[in-house]
């Protein structure tokens, strides 16, 4: 839910064909649901066993998954104005990817950040798709890279949104 009241709900279910990823928005102007909509078409199925994340800020809205594609693959699909853009291959390295956290700032820029069995990764909509966690980084100065915020409390919602893995590299 973001400040105006608008929300944004994701969700994967059986379509019949395979588990899809969905996604619904309500826009607190009219104060309706719009239609459920499909993000991927995918013969292959979304990962059940994984999280999906949902951000939202200012009606405009990501949602990221993992698509279990042979190796588990990382997308994301950006919606504006109420009308989603087709998903996006973040990652599809043939190592095994975990977790998976979002955000979109002020500006309009998602971030989706997800573990891979050797490190941590992310992909910025505007930026350089990966980033790759450094020798002696910590999740307060992988903020302060991303989000230009020095602080511990900055430092602290990521690491939180991953569950507070390790990092190394």
């Amino acid at each position: 839910v973001d400040t105006a009241g608008n929300a944004l709900a994701a969700w994967m279910e059986h379509d019949g064909t395979s588990v899809s990823t969905y996604a619904r928005y309500y826009d607190a102007a009219t104060q309706t649901w719009g239609n459920a909509v499909s993000l991927e078409n995918s013969a292959d199925p979304s990962s059940i066993d994984k999280n999906l994340t949902v951000s939202l800020v200012n009606g405009s809205g990501v949602v990221a998954w993992i698509q279990e594609e042979g190796e588990p693959n990382v997308y994301a699909a950006r919606m504006a104005n109420g009308v989603w853009g087709t998903d996006v291959l973040l990652d599809a390295a043939a190592d095994r990817t975990g977790e998976v956290a979002s955000a979109i700032d002020g500006n309009n820029n998602a971030t989706v950040l997800w573990i891979q069995a050797e490190s941590v990764y992310k992909a910025v909509s505007d930026a350089t798709p990966y980033y790759l966690v450094m020798a002696g980084d910590t999740w307060r100065s992988i903020a302060a890279t991303l989000y230009s915020v020095d602080s511990d409390a900055a430092g602290g919602a990521p690491g939180t949104a991953m569950n507070n893995p390790n990092l190394t590299n």
